[in-house]
């Protein structure tokens, strides 16, 4: 998604959260739904998927730090309710000590965009952080919820976030998940 100053920030989903663990190589995706089969803990969904993202975090996702790796981005936008791009700017640019933060959206609360600093990175997760006690967006509906929420509701969203967001329609970033 280019940006008026001719930036262009990534938009990044669950294709690109591939981890090789053996043969062949699998998405996150993929691996909850393995891991979810045969569950009938329907109400505990959140917290369940919360756990299986905890256990993906000790794998590396080749797709990200290749584009964690490209050092001209400094703002990525995430579609995924993990922390596998945050892990993967971390691992691959210690030499460049960026400040990665990690900015998450939530339509039940505001967000404190304070501590950015010249050269951090930002990582935006759109559909909010898994976790058992935050509500984060899991399926299509609640997706679909919270981009009509960042686009009627731009006090939700940190200044910076919102200007470039809202330079394309989100049905783009909508698209590329």
């Amino acid at each position: 998604m280019p940006t008026r100053r001719g930036e262009l920030v990534p938009i990044t989903g669950p294709d690109l959260n591939v981890v090789t663990a053996g043969q062949p190589d699998f998405t996150l995706t993929e691996h909850m739904a393995r891991r979810l089969v045969g569950r009938e803990e329907a109400d505990r969904l959140s917290g369940l998927i919360s756990d299986i993202l905890a256990d993906f975090d000790e794998y590396q996702c080749v797709p990200l730090r290749k584009l964690a790796a490209i050092t001209k981005f400094r703002l990525y936008i995430s579609t995924t309710p993990d922390r596998l791009l945050a892990k993967a700017i971390n691992d691959v640019r210690p030499g460049d000590k960026p400040r990665v933060r990690e900015l998450t959206f939530s339509p039940f609360q505001s967000m404190d965009e304070q501590g950015a600093a010249e050269g951090d990175v930002t990582v935006f997760r759109l559909f909010g952080r898994a976790s058992s006690k935050l509500p984060y967006a899991i399926h299509d509906e609640n997706q679909l919820e919270w981009l009509h929420s960042v686009r009627s509701d731009s006090g939700g969203l940190p200044e910076s976030i919102t200007e470039e967001i809202r330079e394309k329609h989100l049905s783009e970033a909508r698209a590329a998940h």
